[in-house]
């Protein structure tokens, strides 16, 4: 832990050996305080007794002869060390840790308090088997919650729904999250909705969107479906997130109302084309970086800038190295379930159809897509 003096306490968590690994991987881990900043919850893997050879002799007793030899499933590419997730408490007063195991089949991601002694999850599906996570959002699962003081866990979402980035507001207990149906594309619309508990004001169930669901209600905010993401802390207040909203090549941070679903974006960004992103946020403050493609001065004769918007520039623009392949460049809208995408589509040119051989990549993107934005 640091102030803004230096270091003030350091926890040792391997010496405690009461898990493994600690998981730092972007689509489950989570590291965050609790209302009042005594406890810290993060996700590791299960603690499991060492895998030794059937054939070692006089096995310890943290040994398990023959594990080494288990197969035991991950969630595939890049993901292949998380294997089985537990909620861990860390407790800064006394530098203890409490290992919460998972109901049959769940397993954690991205837990996140409300208030002091309640935290939400993504529960995701592990039964019949584990699907690849990285880049996904389809995968199934719920929004669910834990509640330390009795150890009960709960479930909120219905059956053939994928539930990302649960955030709630601790001064409400409202729980705002990005859902959408299971499977489909890798990433495709998210619609954000908003779970009401039993001890918040509910809203009435006769309007659209509304559901009766285990411990309270959900409610689909109107016209919110959108491909992107919620900011890190996205409440500003009771009422209103901060959105991170992917158009065309831009990325743009917006206001939006669960109340109506009014999108107000919090820059004019249009005009040089500059993609947004939410650093961090405490309410209405808000950290933002700010990235835009722009010619350099002094650009060397092999860099070339032009916009991808017509097939024209592609062609007029293109490297050396990409014209002698002989290929063709178009870009191409298409929709699916409702919404407009775009892409480059690359195709053998008029000289080399008469080729006779296909080469097949089936993928299930589009998983991603580019902005203007610089990577790093």
């Amino acid at each position: 832990m640091w102030s803004s003096e230096g270091m003030i306490k350091r926890f040792d968590l391997s010496s405690l050996d009461v898990h493994g690994r600690v998981f730092t991987e972007s689509e489950f881990s989570s590291l965050s305080f609790n209302k009042t900043g005594s406890r810290v919850v993060y996700l590791a893997e299960r603690k499991t007794r060492k895998g030794v050879s059937f054939f070692k002799q006089n096995p310890k007793e943290n040994e398990e002869p023959g594990e080494v030899y288990r197969y035991r499933e991950s969630w595939g590419e890049q993901l292949e060390k998380c294997v089985d997730s537990v909620m861990c408490v860390l407790d800064l007063t006394t530098g203890s840790v409490t290992v919460i195991e998972m109901p049959e089949n769940v397993f954690c991601s991205k837990p996140a308090w409300c208030g002091d002694d309640l935290l939400y999850f993504v529960g995701m599906k592990t039964f019949p088997f584990k699907h690849g996570a990285i880049y996904c959002w389809n995968r199934p699962g719920h929004l669910m919650s834990c509640d330390l003081t009795s150890k009960e866990f709960s479930c909120h979402t219905p059956e053939g729904k994928s539930v990302y980035m649960p955030s709630p507001n601790h001064e409400t207990g409202n729980v705002a999250f990005l859902m959408c149906d299971c499977d489909g594309a890798h990433r495709k619309y998210m619609d954000v909705v908003v779970f009401y508990p039993q001890n918040s004001t509910l809203l009435p169930c006769n309007k659209d969107g509304v559901l009766m669901v285990s411990g309270g209600i959900l409610r689909v905010v109107p016209d919110s479906c959108f491909f992107g993401q919620l900011s890190p802390s996205p409440w500003m207040d009771r009422e209103n997130l901060v959105v991170v909203a992917y158009e065309e090549v831009q990325s743009l941070v917006a206001k939006l109302s669960t109340q109506t679903g009014e999108l107000e974006y919090l820059l004019d960004s249009d005009k040089d084309r500059v993609c947004l992103n939410v650093l961090d946020q405490a309410g209405s403050q808000i950290l933002l970086s700010v990235s835009e493609v722009r010619p350099p001065q002094d650009a060397k004769q092999n860099v070339y800038f032009c916009d991808l918007s017509s097939t024209s520039c592609l062609d007029a623009y293109l490297p050396t190295i990409a014209r002698s392949t002989k290929c063709k460049y178009q870009v191409k809208h298409f929709a699916r379930e409702g919404r407009e995408y775009n892409g480059i589509l690359v195709s053998p040119g008029e000289d080399i159809l008469d080729l006779k051989t296909l080469i097949v990549f089936p993928h299930g993107g589009p998983h991603s897509m580019y902005t203007t934005a610089f990577q790093t």
